[in-house]
Formats: C-alpha cells, structure tokens, sequence
C-alpha cells in the first residue's frame, strides 16, 4: 500500500488526531508506544520492533473486525488468541455491555493484553493459556520463537521443556458463567485443527457466533466439518470466516 493510501485509510479509520498521534509515536524512540482511536474507549501500548504495529494495522485501520459491527448486544465474548489485546479493547469498545475473556499462550503477549484491558476493568477476565481439547501438556513450536513473529505462535503437543497451559472450551464457558457464548473469536494459527476435531460437539452448539482465520487447508476441512448442518450462516471477511446464527 502506497503510503498516501495508508494515511488516507488511517484517518478515516482511527481518526485525525488519532492518526497524527500514531505518526508522531513511530518517530520517537521510546520502546512502548502509545496509539489511539476512534474505535476504543482507552489508548492501547505497543511494543517497537515487534509484530505489535502490524495488528494493530490489522485491527484498527483495516478494521477486519468490522463485519462484526452489527452484532446486536453480544453478552459474553471469548477472545482466542488475544496477542497483545487490540481485538479485545476492539471489542468492549464496540459493545460497551458485553464481557469477554481473553486468552494468551505467549508471556510477552500476555502481559501486554493484561496493560491493555485493565482500563475495562471486570468486564474482562485474562488467561494465559493455550485453547485446546483436551487437559494436555503443551509448548511452543520453537520455529516461531523468533522477534517480529509475536502474531504468529504456534503450539504444539509434546514434552518440551517450556509448557503451556492448556484450556479446553468448556472450561472457558464455565468460566464465563453463561450457557451461551455471543461470539467466538479464534486466531491460534494453526490449533483450531485440533480445536474442531470431534471433541468439539460438546461445546459448539452453545456458541451462537464464530469469526476464525483458518490457516491452511487442513484447519479448512476440520473446521468446515465440524460447523456442518448446524445452521450458521457463513461469509467472509478479507483472511477472517464468519458463521453468524440462522
């Protein structure tokens, strides 16, 4: 994208005095930068030199959340794979009477998905943890360990040395305190192959919305599969699948 083309979208997404914040943060030095928009209640941190500015491209200006818009006050909202927290501040600005529980794998993510959320105060519950189907040992795949690719964790099964928390789905909806889930959101690259694999059915049908990016033609298969015959109507959104009630 040209760069006149990105500021000409930047200020119709986060505003002019947002955008002009945002130019101004790049210049400076400072490690942590501090980014605004007209699409949050509260300013949100990002980390220089990492994948940070690039979700919240993603989030913000691009706005891939934006099919969502006119979901009619969703209660409870699962964040999964919440990276540094912009989708979910995204989020409980968008719907100021929902709750939603955000859940993070990576320590260096999390704890900036913590900063991030705390101005919404108990409207939102943070987990560091991995979603998962069943209570297992978990670790990072190593090969996307690296700086710059905070976005792209990936977990896998095994008995690395590093563990991972797992959580499972209906440990989330227990948490939530609701036998209903408004809206789903997965970004785990890759893990919704195991997520939507048969164990599933025992949670799916207590969520009423989905909007997942699949990575790859197995995750596609899986997931399609699972969602089969269970009345969602499906659309698309740039790289994000949306399966909304029928």
């Amino acid at each position: 994208m040209k760069r006149t083309d990105f500021y000409r979208s930047a200020v119709e997404s986060l505003g002019i005095f947002p955008t002009i914040n945002f130019v101004i943060q790049k210049r400076r030095r400072s490690d942590l930068l501090r980014l605004t928009s007209k699409h949050l209640d509260h300013a949100v941190i990002a980390r220089r030199g990492t994948s940070d500015l690039g979700v919240f491209n993603q989030i913000l200006i691009e706005r891939e959340y934006r099919c969502l818009d006119d979901l009619r006050n969703p209660d409870v909202i699962l964040d999964l794979g919440a990276n540094a927290g912009y989708s979910s501040a995204y989020f409980l600005s968008r719907f100021p009477s929902c709750t939603l529980i955000a859940v993070e794998p990576d320590p260096g993510n999390f704890a900036l998905l913590q900063r991030n959320v705390q101005p919404y105060g108990d409207r939102c519950k943070t987990l560091q943890a991995a979603i998962w189907p069943r209570k297992e040992r978990l670790s990072f795949d190593r090969r996307t360990m690296m700086q710059g690719a905070e976005w792209g964790r990936r977990i896998e099964a095994n008995d690395d040395s590093v563990p991972v928390a797992a959580v499972t789905m209906p440990e989330l909806i227990a948490l939530a305190g609701q036998q209903r889930i408004s809206l789903l959101k997965i970004d785990i690259e890759g893990s919704e192959s195991a997520l939507f694999s048969s164990a599933c059915d025992e949670w799916i049908d207590h969520v009423d919305n989905i909007v997942i990016e699949l990575h790859g033609d197995h995750a596609e298969r899986t997931f399609h599969a699972a969602i089969e015959r269970r009345g969602f109507a499906l659309s698309h959104c740039g790289e994000l699948t949306v399966c909304r009630s029928g």
